[in-house]
């Protein structure tokens, strides 16, 4: 009876949801911290969020994650009910992983835009001093025209 019930919580499935949940949760508050205190950790070489809608999107998908894993899991007639129709708890699980998919593209969107701004920003630099170097080439030489 007791191995019974300990199976009908998830068995390996509900195991790796585990572990992919609570990886989300650790990113999730890494993220936090990172964006709070200004860390600039990297996990791998991939920047952790260092905004808050990134952090803020990480966060909501870690949620959606927990919610539908929660829901699936402790609620009975959710269960009977995914035993009648596995096609419709299919879809609401797929639902689900696509919410928390659209708040990692948020994250990683936020990245990107942080990054090329950056980017920007030092091109913006790099043409600045180029621009100085110029106007002391024509200053020191003023017969000496790039024209």
């Amino acid at each position: 009876m007791q191995n019974q019930q300990n199976q009908e919580k998830g068995g390996i499935a509900g195991a790796i949801a585990m572990l992919f949940g609570g990886l989300m949760a650790l990113f999730s508050l890494l993220s936090v911290l990172n964006t709070a205190f200004g860390w600039e950790l990297r996990v791998k070489g991939t920047p952790l969020p260092d905004h808050w809608d990134a952090t803020i999107g990480l966060i909501g998908a870690t949620v959606i994650f927990w919610a539908i894993w929660a829901f699936l899991t402790y609620v009975p007639p959710v269960r009977r009910f995914g035993r009648k129709h596995p096609w419709i708890l299919a879809m609401i699980v797929v639902a689900g992983l696509v919410g928390a998919i659209v708040g990692i593209t948020i994250w990683d969107n936020a990245n990107i835009a942080a990054r090329n701004a950056k980017w920007t920003e030092e091109a913006r630099q790099d043409s600045l001093r180029v621009q100085d170097s110029l106007a002391k080439v024509s200053v020191e030489n003023p017969g000496d025209s790039l024209r």
